[in-house]
């Protein structure tokens, strides 16, 4: 659950979504 709120606080800095979008993969995963 932690994932959502760390997405929309890094959201917020560029370049951090590839590393969100990674992050996500690897959990879903």
């Amino acid at each position: 659950m932690t994932g959502e709120l760390e997405v929309k606080n890094m959201d917020m800095k560029p370049g951090s979504t590839l590393k969100i979008t990674g992050s996500i993969a690897d959990g879903t995963d």
